[in-house]
């Protein structure tokens, strides 16, 4: 094998693994925003089910939510964190936590205000989800992506060097 296809096999292996990594990602924050819409849906059916019994208490249902929406902001804070930029404003869950949830309220407002919210929140995480990864300039993935690419780009230069060295003792040899 000649130096230049080493060297050509060398980045094709590099542009691989960066496909590889990338293919990962995009699953694994797929699967994590299939989750939080999951834990979304399972709040809403809790909250219309608890709606539904006469004997509801209204200050145990909101401390209920309130404990349910906590765990979806982790969730949600976790899949900004893995994407690396705000796929989805925190700002939605203070929307969620604003439901009126007072024995004044009548239920049927409740649930239109619930149902409402519920269907916003669901199109922000998909709207964000899509913009991140559909409407993405290459310079705005390089800017973000800049400490893993100096990284490749040391160890590229490494390897050229220690293969420039070992051919160099070897033909010294």
């Amino acid at each position: 094998m000649t130096k230049s296809q080493i060297l050509l096999q060398v980045v094709g292996w590099g542009i691989i693994f960066w496909i590889h990594l990338r293919t990962l990602q995009k699953s694994e924050l797929a699967r994590q925003k299939d989750a939080l819409l999951g834990k979304l849906d399972d709040i809403f059916e809790y909250l219309d089910k608890e709606l539904e019994k006469q004997d509801c208490s209204f200050l145990d249902l909101e401390q209920a939510l309130a404990s349910k929406l906590t765990l979806l902001e982790f969730r949600l804070a976790q899949l900004n964190s893995l994407a690396r930029t705000s796929i989805v404003s925190p700002s939605i869950i203070a929307r969620l936590r604003n439901i009126d949830l007072s024995e004044n309220t009548p239920r049927s407002i409740i649930r239109s205000e619930a149902n409402e919210l519920h269907t916003r929140a669901t199109e922000e995480i998909e709207t964000g989800y899509n913009r991140t990864f559909n409407q993405r300039s290459l310079w705005i993935y390089l800017v973000e992506r800049r400490a893993e690419l100096g990284g490749a780009a040391l160890a590229l230069a490494v390897l050229i060097g220690a293969y420039i060295v070992i051919n160099a003792y070897l033909s010294w040899i």
